[in-house]
């Protein structure tokens, strides 16, 4: 269906782009003989939600591939791509992927809802990370993360022994149920239509243990210039400042810091210990209410205060 570093089939493009929706599963039957069956769930109609559906797999076919448009989006996706579900000879019983972004090419847009920019000429299919594109303008672009979180994940799951539909129906229909059947026809519940398979969750909500945070390192700006020498402890202090422009988020690198306190006068220091020590103390003390203050900033709303 689709394979990172190729170019995007023309029904995938139009699929994730959301002008052909409905066309891409008949594309995919009707062209190629290495397709065994095609399966589509229900859309997450929210920012935050899940979506489930169940489909059968044959020992000749052991590969999966599927695909999520993000929307709104010029041509972003998240799946995965010719995933093997059959490890040494046996199926996988489990298994939990995180997913992350994709451009599929087909579009030149770097923001959500970037109006329809085709490209000229295709590119092939990239996963769009933290740096790449390399472009401001880009939603995903945050180079000072190493790497974006997932922004989604799916969860795979075998079901053992499980039967077509077609078959549980004709067995319903005699009143053949053993215990193994039963198991399986009560942990797939009925869609509307009385076959078995769909399952909807779309009322879903997430826990904080299925949220990934980006740990953000502290952030400062370049040191500012010296002030002149003042008589603090009769030695004379000068200083120098910076400020916090990230603030350290999710356990990130703390901010280092953001006052450089000196003695001016080194030689009548050395002369007089004590009032060095004065003076030692007092650097202390205002480094650590400076950056007590700095941080207080992010804060307030629009109330800053500054020490001068």
């Amino acid at each position: 269906m689709w394979k990172e570093g190729e170019l995007s089939s023309e029904p995938f493009s139009r699929f994730v782009e959301g002008a052909d929706i409905k066309n891409l599963r008949p594309a995919l039957t009707g062209r190629s003989t290495d397709v065994y069956t095609t399966f589509a769930s229900g859309a997450v109609s929210s920012g935050v939600g899940r979506t489930s559906i169940q489909f059968r797999m044959q020992r000749e076919f052991t590969e999966v591939s599927f695909a999520v448009r993000i929307v709104p989006s010029p041509d972003w996706f998240v799946g995965q791509s010719s995933l093997d579900l059959c490890s040494s000879g046996e199926w996988i019983h489990d298994m939990t992927l995180d997913l992350y972004p994709y451009d599929a090419g087909t579009d030149q847009g770097f923001m959500f809802t970037s109006p329809d920019f085709p490209e000229v000429t295709p590119q092939p299919i990239v996963e769009i990370t933290s740096r790449v594109p390399s472009h401001p303008a880009n939603s995903f672009y945050y180079p000072r993360v190493a790497h974006l979180p997932r922004i989604a994940h799916v969860t795979l799951s075998r079901v053992n022994n499980a039967q077509p539909a077609w078959m549980r129906l004709l067995q319903s229909d005699r009143g053949v149920a053993d215990e193994e059947e039963d198991e399986v026809h009560n942990a797939i519940p009925k869609n509307k239509n009385g076959f078995f398979g769909l399952i909807k969750d779309s009322k879903a909500t997430t826990t904080i243990s299925d949220q990934v945070l980006t740990p953000l390192d502290c952030e400062v700006t370049s040191w500012g210039g010296w002030s002149h020498c003042d008589v603090t402890c009769r030695v004379g202090l000068k200083r120098r400042f910076r400020l916090v422009q990230q603030k350290p988020l999710n356990r990130g690198e703390p901010c280092p810091d953001l006052v450089d306190v000196v003695i001016c006068d080194k030689t009548l220091a050395m002369v007089k210990p004590e009032k060095k020590k004065c003076a030692q103390k007092h650097i202390s003390k205002e480094k650590k209410r400076y950056m007590k203050q700095q941080l207080r900033n992010f804060d307030t709303k629009g109330k800053r205060k500054y020490i001068v």
